[in-house]
């Protein structure tokens, strides 16, 4: 009986977009240690942290934050059982060389922090409290009410001149969640005046604002009803223009540099703007299982996005995988860091979407065939069912040979493929796995028996 093989070759796709394919589509339904790479899946290969040890850190999600800007290094931790945020200022060996604290007895419990600077001249907000150094005096002042400046909660540098800011907690003439404002050119004063280079407006959705981020030459404005491109036009005026009907999920969502964002709406549903324009990316199935804040961070050596919620991580590379870390901050300065930088003892493992050779007759496997470079402590086995009115089941663990290859003898009509790792080798790389197989049940075949290439990759 004339052997077939199928190839599954596009696994550096990662995580199937959508949760209602075709069979046979690409994509796979679990990814978890491993990095979608370029040519095939990578082992994930963790990152430490570089923070002082000695910084009694609380890790309460979606905390600590790690903000670079031109001359400071801010890490700020939320302390609950204290009652206060803490913001350290490191030094570039990673020591705390200022410490303040901020109480919220006296200030309230803010969100998360933002930061703009004129490198030397440094602007921070958590929505309820402005933070400034002071360069007259030579240190930071915090306070709740500052002459000329509302607080916000989300503050953007639009091209290293002027400030944009949203979402005002202050009294600030008519302004509220609601009102993005902007600076005068040059100048940390939001005063509004006749030629409207200070200024303010509600948003045109009517939502709360979440962010304000730069992106080319334009402010994208994120809220919970929707996203609105913001554009300086030739006069002091603004345009505003609708991106996305959607608003985002909390604030954190959106991460990504002035050329690229991702962000993730309130239908949990991935998105991504660059010069290509607006992409729906999908994976809301998995999306959808993060909880608390979801937070985005942005790599910028890779190119990869971190989207993080307080039970799990996605890693966003050439595809989506599940990684066994759960950063709440992402940053590169001499290396990769992440915090907290703690490491699941779940050791790498990825199922396949569903199967069926293209033909829905039974067949029967009897080897597997794997493009990994490494076979020690390396498992395959099948999820198959014999007919449609049952449920999958799993055949035993079969231990690849040296060669990669596994003996796995089962009939059925549709399977899933399983892979696992029994050690965390971050040198290794799964490139394909080839099923072999014999059609054992020809009773929908008419004709020449049998027809060539029938599914035979995808």
């Amino acid at each position: 009986m004339r052997e077939y093989e199928l190839e599954i070759t596009d696994l550096k796709k990662g995580l199937r977009p959508e949760s209602r394919v075709p069979v046979n589509s690409n994509g796979l339904i679990e990814c978890f240690g491993f990095r979608c790479g370029s040519y095939g899946l990578e082992g994930y290969e963790p990152f430490s942290s570089p923070v002082d040890v000695t910084i009694d850190l609380h890790s309460n999600w979606p905390f600590p934050q790690v903000i670079f800007n031109g001359a400071y290094r801010f890490l700020i931790d939320r302390d609950t059982t204290g009652g206060k945020d803490v913001v350290y200022i490191l030094d570039v060996d990673y020591e705390v060389s200022e410490t303040f604290e901020l109480p919220y007895s006296t200030y309230g419990t803010g969100t998360l922090f933002e930061v703009v600077d004129f490198y030397d001249y440094v602007y921070i907000t958590n929505g309820l409290v402005n933070i400034f150094f002071d360069s007259a005096y030579g240190r930071w002042r915090v306070g709740t009410q500052v002459a000329d400046i509302p607080v916000a909660h989300t503050v953007c540098n639009f091209k290293g001149s002027q400030v944009i800011g949203g979402n005002i907690s202050s009294s600030w003439h008519d302004c509220d969640e609601r009102s993005v404002v902007w600076g005068r050119i040059g100048e940390m004063n939001f005063t509004p005046d006749k030629r409207n280079t200070a200024g303010f407006k509600p948003v045109v959705d009517g939502g709360i604002v979440y962010n304000t981020r730069v992106f080319n030459n334009s402010i994208i404005v994120y809220t919970s009803l929707g996203v609105t491109v913001m554009s300086a036009t030739e006069s002091t005026a603004w345009s505003w223009d609708k991106l996305h009907e959607v608003g985002i999920v909390n604030k954190g969502a959106v991460g990504g540099n002035d050329k690229q964002h991702l962000f993730v709406d309130t239908e949990n549903c991935l998105w991504k703007l660059s010069n290509e324009g607006l992409q729906r990316l999908g994976y809301q199935e998995f999306i959808s299982t993060l909880t608390g804040n979801i937070i985005i961070n942005y790599e910028s050596t890779y190119g990869d996005f971190y989207i993080s919620g307080s039970n799990k991580c996605y890693l966003l590379a050439n595809g989506l995988s599940q990684i066994p870390q759960v950063p709440s901050a992402v940053w590169n300065d001499r290396g990769i860091w992440c915090y907290p930088d703690t490491v699941s003892v779940t050791l790498p493992y990825l199922t396949t979407d569903k199967f069926d050779m293209g033909y829905r007759g039974s067949k029967t496997i009897f080897t597997i065939e794997s493009g990994i470079e490494n076979t020690d402590d390396s498992y395959i086995a099948l999820d198959w069912i014999a007919n449609h009115s049952q449920a999958f089941q799993t055949t035993p663990w079969r231990l690849l040979n040296k060669e990669a290859i596994a003996s796995q003898i089962i009939a059925g009509t549709d399977f899933r493929l399983l892979f696992k790792c029994t050690t965390a080798d971050i040198d290794s790389r799964v490139d394909y796995f080839k099923v072999r197989y014999k059609m054992t049940d020809l009773r929908g075949v008419r004709g020449v028996y049998a027809p060539p290439l029938r599914g035979q990759s995808r």
